[in-house]
């Protein structure tokens, strides 16, 4: 199970993101590296043509990593991998909502593209070896 923060946006939308990295930059500024999590209404909204049919608490990581400030984070929620954590009673963990990765796809924000993993579910660092 990985606590994973949820940031607000410029726009004022709210993204699930996962940490990759932690820094500061020469300002000083505290920044963090995350990769974002699309529910299925996010796919849609951001161009997917056909993206696979998801729960309600099931979602889809980016490859794309992306710097953003710690003081955009608004809250937290637990991703975990197995749906069955985060279905039925298992919806809140210490009152946090509870999401689910889809294992099958991970999303590229840059090219709109989804690409099956076997169910193995890529991480970040595993697509960019890949060269991708």
């Amino acid at each position: 199970m990985n606590l994973c923060p949820i940031i607000e946006e410029e726009d004022e939308s709210r993204w699930i993101v996962r940490v990759e990295d932690i820094f500061k930059d020469d300002d000083g500024d505290e920044l963090f590296y995350m990769s974002y999590f699309f529910s299925y209404g996010q796919l849609r909204a951001d161009g997917v043509r056909s993206p696979p049919k998801l729960a309600k608490h099931e979602l889809v990581e980016s490859v794309n990593v992306y710097p953003a400030a710690l003081g955009d984070i608004v809250g937290f929620v637990h991703v975990v991998v197995d749906p069955a954590l985060a279905n039925g009673p298992n919806r809140t963990r210490g009152g946090l909502p509870v999401y689910y990765t889809n294992r099958a796809v991970v999303y590229n924000h840059n090219t709109k593209r989804l690409t099956r993993t076997n169910n193995n579910g890529l991480r970040v660092q595993d697509f960019v070896r890949m060269g991708t």
